[in-house]
């Protein structure tokens, strides 16, 4: 379509190097190649794919090699920036080859794409340090007028569930300060909750997206899974900043997810 970006967005797939590993009872490199399948009867071929974090459950290469190998013959770049449950530079060195990018700034029809990395070390949370806070507001200010996209992994303000809200983004206001002064900002999109999200802050849309394995149940004070399936975000990005969205589900949940597990 003339004029628009089409963007699939694949989030938390918390995959791991050994095949017979499984989380909350699920294969998750099973649910993401479902997930994968889904886009590619409805919403194929995009434009641009990207990934906002936790690709990985153990940081593992041969995980990173897994999730590389669905993206072989991908029709479209694909952009990955890393969640609390990847090693950076692992998924770096084995997407790199894989050519699939890790780019933190990249323009694409017309749009620009800027990318944080909220992650702590040895910690879930989320928390922009210095470095990352004057990467963003300089990136900001060297990008053209055109409309712009920051993606991050950690949510970048409560989404009204206690638990995980303890893991957003730690120093929001200063994050908020930077984006709130640019104009041209016009959507933050990120992972980490498991859910659907869709708000605003000013005039940014601010997008969360589900998991392609296991969801986490909205606006809970303490840990709990949800029945909903796995899914994706499409995007469609128009070059005069307008946005349209949505959220695609596999018909069901899979049959073994264990719905009762207090954690992971």
């Amino acid at each position: 379509m003339a004029g628009m970006i089409k963007i699939i967005q694949f989030s938390d797939s918390h995959l791991f190097g050994d095949k017979e590993k499984r989380i909350c009872g699920l294969d998750t490199f099973s649910t993401f190649k479902d997930v994968v399948k889904l886009a590619k009867k409805t919403n194929w071929p995009p434009d641009l794919i990207l990934l906002t974090g936790d690709n990985s459950q153990d940081a593992t290469e041969e995980s990173y090699r897994r999730l590389s190998q669905v993206f072989s013959k991908s029709p479209a770049p694909v952009y990955c920036l890393p969640g609390n449950h990847d090693a950076t530079p692992v998924m770096k060195s084995v997407l790199g080859k894989a050519k699939i990018k890790t780019d933190k700034t990249f323009s694409f029809g017309g749009w620009n794409f800027i990318f944080l990395d909220s992650n702590v070390p040895a910690s879930p949370k989320g928390f922009l340090k210095n470095e990352e806070l004057q990467f963003l507001s300089k990136a900001l200010d060297e990008a053209d007028d055109g409309p712009t996209l920051i993606g991050v992994h950690h949510q970048p303000y409560p989404v009204g569930s206690k638990w995980i809200d303890t893991m957003a983004v730690g120093n929001s206001k200063e994050l908020w300060e930077i984006l709130s002064s640019h104009e041209n900002v016009k959507c933050v999109l990120f992972g980490h909750v498991h859910q659907e999200f869709d708000d605003f802050q000013s005039e940014i849309r601010v997008l969360g997206a589900p998991s392609t394995c296991f969801q986490f149940e909205p606006k809970k004070k303490n840990f709990a899974l949800d029945a909903e399936p796995p899914g994706f975000r499409w995007l469609l990005l128009s070059s005069d900043g307008k946005i349209e969205t949505g959220i695609k589900r596999l018909s069901q949940i899979p049959s073994e997810l264990d719905l009762t597990t207090p954690g992971y």
